[in-house]
């Protein structure tokens, strides 16, 4: 087995920026403005011009993170960049608040017996909001966005797909695909080089979103060629002109709020709201305040908000995170986590049931690996109970040097609930002799990630509805087409390979073979008995720390009604086209 070091992106960690100017529909914001960082204005901004109240009228949203960019691709996105793109974009098929597959504008996604070949046939006459239509073609361009290497973080999620490993080696990324093709205008196949009963899984990950070929290849003849950053730098992600969304985005005032409007060929038909107004929150707090001097209409809020909001007359509810908040251990070099004693240390050191028992109110999970489903046998395994005795004994056999003090980064100060695991981490392992030292922003974390003087970091990690997405970035193929090359073109590339999305850096064969194997087969009872002997070895080897699951809190106007409440809040919006708002 090889450890690698840790990588620095995951969907929903990075903190929250705002970049661009104000923008309108008919006056996109330079590129220049791509790449911008402003603070957010006070709660008192001003809201837009020109919106005129329909059936439902105007709703108005609490915008957790602030938005950066419509790419989905885009290796800095933010929740808030997901909450903004679920309205003007759509996707294929999507999880439900229930973890079941919801069609969208796929009609269906089916499997031959062999599992090799993925057959989608999209829903009839769709349209873009412009009235084109929407086919297959805008399908295969999309993807070759998101399975350009050079493009997107996210490249490695298509390594099983016939020819795909030739095709990423480029140079030129706007030729055809070999295992996938566009039959006709409303079919699309895929041929996978190994069976995979679970590739639906794939096809329906975080942000696969749909995007309009001609429209951006207009704005943006030459987009093949660019890199990451030439791609995060099209004024087009800023101005989106056309998309298939329920609501269009209308204009942004940076800072202030981002407007949207009823997508005229929306697929679903008649809309509540004239418009939808999405206002970036500076915390929890401020959200919960403006819901009650009623300038916002729903928000996330925490739990300690619940008991004044519901006394107030407002709806709340909880969801669990799909997600869970994991932090990944420097395990290069030098680094004093290549023992595995020491990592296993650090999981009894942490009280994380406990943190969720308090600091959580027991809503919460503290679990040890990514197999969520129940499904999935958890008896028999390690759940590192906390056990102070253990770690320091741990820690002794792997001769740690105590001397130094461990470097912790958060990648997202604005986020409570990781400040407040790290800290309490913090004060446990200072009782063993731990000194920990807890960094926070962006700008210093970054430095410190480039020079690799960190010890640990922690951020936001996938969604996971079924095991099989954990092979997307945790297996050896999924490190990129050249462990062992930084990836110059991404930012953040120093911490991750060229054309992975292995999130820890992490490689383990017979942990493979296991993934691939039940991949492989339909048979859940065979599936389960897989996926239990792969847990244990991320359980004895623990490539990171998954903290904990934590629970996201909501609160909205009485007058709304239909809200399905989705753990990840950059979801939340998924059927918003359901809501209605009584007058």
């Amino acid at each position: 087995m090889t450890q690698h070091r840790s990588a620095l992106f995951t969907f929903v960690a990075i903190a929250s920026l705002v970049v661009g100017a104000c923008t309108s529909a008919t006056s996109p914001s330079p590129a220049a403005s791509a790449a911008a960082s402003t603070t957010p204005s006070s709660s008192a901004a001003a809201s837009p011009s020109g919106v005129t109240a329909g059936a439902g009228g105007t709703l108005t949203m609490g915008l957790y993170q602030a938005f950066t960019s419509f790419d989905p691709w885009s290796e800095s996105g933010t929740g808030g960049d997901s909450l903004s793109m679920q309205l003007h974009w759509d996707q294929l098929a999507a999880y439900d608040e229930k973890g079941t597959v919801q069609m969208r504008l796929a009609d269906s996604i089916t499997s031959s017996t062999d599992a090799k070949t993925w057959t989608i046939k999209l829903k009839p006459n769709l349209k873009w909001s412009d009235g084109s239509p929407l086919t297959s073609k805008d399908v295969i361009f999309s993807w070759k966005l998101g399975a350009n290497p050079k493009q997107s973080y996210n490249s490695g999620l298509w390594t099983n797909v016939v020819g795909m490993t030739d095709w990423q080696k480029g140079p030129d990324f706007s030729k055809d695909f070999t295992g996938i093709t566009a039959p006709d205008d409303q079919t699309v196949v895929f041929q996978l080089v190994n069976p995979n009963s679970a590739f639906e899984s794939t096809l329906l990950n975080f942000r696969n979103f749909i995007l309009p070929s001609a429209a951006i290849l207009a704005a943006a003849p030459k987009i093949y060629t660019l890199d990451n950053k030439g791609v995060w730098a099209l004024p087009f992600w800023q101005a989106p002109t056309i998309g298939e969304g329920p609501y269009l985005w209308a204009q942004t005032q940076t800072g202030q709020f981002m407007s949207y409007k009823p997508n005229p060929n929306w697929r679903g038909g008649a809309l509540e709201f004239s418009s939808v107004i999405l206002k970036p929150e500076s915390s929890q707090a401020v959200a919960a305040a403006q819901l009650q001097s009623g300038d916002i209409d729903l928000a996330v809020v925490t739990l300690n908000d619940i008991a004044g909001l519901t006394s107030a007359g407002f709806q709340t509810g909880t969801a669990l995170a799909p997600f869970p908040i994991e932090t990944d251990f420097n395990d290069s070099g030098a680094s004093r986590f290549t023992d595995p004693k020491v990592r296993q240390a650090f999981m009894y050191g942490c009280d994380r049931q406990g943190f969720v028992n308090s600091y959580l109110q027991g809503k919460g999970q503290a679990p040890v690996s990514y197999f969520f489903p129940d499904w999935v046998d958890k008896s028999s395994i390690n759940l590192y109970a906390f056990d102070q005795t253990k770690a320091k004994s741990l820690l002794d056999e792997a001769k740690f040097d105590y001397s130094k003090p461990v470097v912790w980064m958060s990648w997202n100060a604005d986020a409570k609930d990781r400040q407040a695991f790290l800290q309490d981490c913090q004060s446990k392992m200072k009782s063993i002799g731990v000194k920990i030292q807890i960094v926070n922003g962006l700008d210093v974390t970054n430095k410190l990630g480039q020079a690799g003087q960190w010890d640990l970091q922690t951020y936001g990690g996938y969604p996971i509805n079924d095991p099989d997405q954990v092979s997307q970035f945790t297996t050896c193929s999924s490190l990129g087409s050249t462990p062992g090359k930084d990836n110059a073109d991404f930012p953040n590339g120093h911490l991750y390979k060229y054309g992975g999305s292995n999130s820890v850096n992490w490689c383990n064969k017979q942990w493979d073979d296991l993934l691939a194997q039940a991949e492989k087969t339909t048979d859940q009872t065979q599936r389960a008995t897989l996926y239990g002997q792969a847990q244990k070895i991320w359980v004895d080897q623990v490539p990171m720390m998954v903290g904990y699951r934590n629970v996201t809190v909501y609160a909205w106007n009485s007058k709304l009604a239909g809200i399905a409440l989705y753990g990840d809040p950059g979801t939340l919006d998924l059927k918003i086209d359901q809501w209605t708002k009584a007058q």
